[in-house]
């Protein structure tokens, strides 16, 4: 999968599974195309967006989104086990979405894309804020 598809190529080819009567629904003119995403693409990010389906996690990157934090810091802030919070962690690190670094005993997380991290909260508390959205 990926690339690009002639629109009115796809609505003939969809209408053995849609039935007669798609191409009125799709009306396609001539030169339309779509860009059908690409397999891997789509995988990576699900990862990612699975990464953020999680309350804790959330939570761990609303507080980076302000501030570098240590585990303990987290955890308490959060009201969550440590363990809960380290184990979150390991997936956002898995994914990309924070780095660490040490200062003392204490190793601090951080965002390792704060733009998009900052970008992604905003649009969801945008989208969960309006009228009618749980």
């Amino acid at each position: 999968m990926g690339g690009v598809t002639e629109l009115r190529r796809a609505v003939e080819k969809a209408k053995k599974l849609c039935g007669e009567g798609v191409e009125n629904v799709v009306r396609a003119r001539r030169g339309e195309s779509l860009e059908v995403p690409d397999v891997d693409w789509l995988a990576r990010a699900s990862e990612l967006l699975s990464a953020l389906a999680n309350p804790v996690r959330l939570g761990i990157l609303a507080l980076l989104a302000q501030h570098d934090l240590p585990v303990c810091m987290l955890a308490s802030v959060l009201g969550v086990e440590p363990s809960l919070v380290s184990h979150s962690l390991r997936v956002l690190k898995s994914r990309g979405l924070v780095a660490s670094y040490s200062i003392g005993r204490y190793k601090v997380y951080t965002l390792a894309h704060k733009e998009l991290v900052e970008e992604l909260l905003r649009l969801l508390r945008s989208h969960l804020t309006k009228p009618g959205k749980r």
